[in-house]
């Protein structure tokens, strides 16, 4: 089985301008994927408390994997916009030893927490690691972090670019493998528009298959 995790973006994904999420996820099913659509903490609560509940949906999910019959291993995110900021946030803040209590000191941790929260795969849609008005160019911050593969797809006319090419550029300085995908013409916010999935999938579908065989060793 394959998984991936779609992060709402500043939305309710339930809303008119969230049904690209659940349109996202319906493809991506009918590509063999398992798809959750992760609601996460907004306004008046922190960007650290939405990047805590991406951890621990991740934790759950891989708890879950037996009851779902996928390999917990092959679990991958895909944000778009502000979901994408979030979970690149979560990515370099919260490693595998956070938990809720870092936040929270009435927090108890349970069995759950103890998993990790790493990914395989990491899509961000016009979106990059930063926040909703700069990229993060931190060669060495990414280099701590171990940033999984990185699959970008922005519109060329997104006032976003500039911002999504400096993020990409220091995550490969960083030895990070970035994939990216440029739609010319698109501005931002273009949901599944641009045949861009089908990339997404193969260049998903070949880091699986990658774990596939070192699983088997």
């Amino acid at each position: 089985g394959k998984i991936v995790l779609i992060p709402a973006s500043a939305q309710n994904p339930a809303a008119p301008t969230g049904g690209h999420l659940l349109h996202a996820a319906d493809q991506l099913s009918q590509r063999g994927y398992v798809s959750f659509v992760v609601n996460y903490r907004l306004y008046p609560y922190s960007m650290q408390d939405a990047q805590m509940d991406l951890a621990r949906a991740i934790r759950f999910v891989r708890h879950s994997a037996g009851d779902y019959g996928y390999n917990e291993k092959n679990i991958a995110v895909l944000g778009f916009s502000a979901g994408a900021m979030a979970a690149g946030g979560m990515m370099l803040d919260f490693g595998d030893l956070e938990d809720g209590s870092s936040l929270d000191g009435s927090y108890r941790p349970d069995e759950i927490d103890k998993l990790s929260t790493n990914v395989s795969g990491n899509g961000m849609i016009y979106g990059f690691f930063g926040n909703l008005k700069t990229s993060i160019k931190d060669v060495e911050r990414y280099k701590e972090a171990q940033i999984p593969e990185t699959f970008f797809c922005y519109g060329a006319n997104d006032s976003y670019a500039p911002e999504c090419k400096g993020c990409i550029k220091a995550l490969e300085e960083a030895g990070v493998t970035v994939k990216t995908v440029e739609l010319p013409g698109m501005g931002h916010g273009f949901g599944l528009k641009g045949d861009w999935l089908g990339q997404f999938d193969s260049w998903l579908s070949r880091i699986y298959i990658r774990n596939a065989l070192i699983g088997d060793r």
